[in-house]
């Protein structure tokens, strides 16, 4: 049984390496693969035990280096506490670093922190505008929470969060 274990353990690097697409190179250094291999830990496999703790290990990885899915995977970590202590400040950073880099995702979030007053005051305005970019993504919970906030806004509050995400579309198209 002990030989069968280690013939097991043995064989997992190689094939979580192999499933991530990191195959030839143990220590990937490239942030998409990195993100792979949170994303591997993060919900499990048949060869990998689902690990939170090394799953935001990669993500931080991916996230130093300025990708944007691992800057909102490690955002998320960060405010469900996966894997690290549960920071809504750190959360709320991370999903401001993927939205700035224009990723849905993060942009999203963003606007669930100024809508629900994670991290900061609520600032209605501010939320409109990340989920106003989200849904521009094609995002549909987005879209949902833009919509649904607007009924709380005035005419003028909604033009300026219109105004900022077209500034937004101007500069990073």
């Amino acid at each position: 049984m002990k030989t069968l274990a280690r013939l097991v353990s043995f064989l997992a690097l190689p094939a979580v390496l192999l499933i991530a697409g990191c195959a030839g190179h143990e220590n990937p250094t490239n942030p998409a693969k990195q993100v792979k291999l949170g994303n591997l830990y993060a919900e499990g496999s048949l060869f990998v035990s689902k690990n939170d703790e090394t799953a935001a290990s990669w993500y931080r990885k991916g996230a130093d280096q300025g990708d944007p899915t691992a800057q909102y995977k490690l955002g998320l970590c960060y405010d469900q506490g996966l894997g690290v202590p549960k920071n809504i400040l750190l959360a709320k950073q991370w999903f401001g670093k993927a939205a700035e880099a224009g990723n849905p995702g993060g942009q999203y979030e963003l606007g669930n922190c100024y809508r629900l007053a994670k991290g900061g005051p609520v600032d209605l305005v501010t939320a409109y505008y990340w989920y106003n970019l989200a849904a521009a993504s094609g995002d549909d919970s987005a879209k949902s929470a833009r919509d649904a906030i607007a009924y709380r806004m005035t005419k003028q509050e909604i033009l300026r969060a219109q105004k900022l995400s077209q500034q937004f579309w101007d500069t990073h198209s």
